[in-house]
């Protein structure tokens, strides 16, 4: 099954591992009761504004993340 890829681009001063947390305990209450699975693998990135950073390079960093955690998580399920 596929899935959506989503984008939140947030202003502030963020813990990248926080915000992760954060969105997965949204998640796990929105899945309460549901009689299907709600899963999500997520790349979280964080630019400082000094930072000379292009729109492309903080998605293709994030995109990059997801990804990595996706395959860990597949290789937990196989093992």
């Amino acid at each position: 099954w596929g899935g959506d890829e989503m984008v939140a681009l947030l202003t502030g001063d963020f813990d990248e591992q926080a915000m992760r947390e954060r969105i997965y305990t949204y998640l796990a209450t929105a899945q309460s009761g549901k009689p299907y699975e709600i899963t999500a693998s997520i790349g979280v990135v964080t630019v400082k504004p000094s930072e000379l950073v292009s729109l492309d390079e903080i998605t293709k960093a994030s995109d990059k993340l997801m990804y990595d955690e996706k395959q860990r998580k597949r290789k937990m399920r196989t093992n």
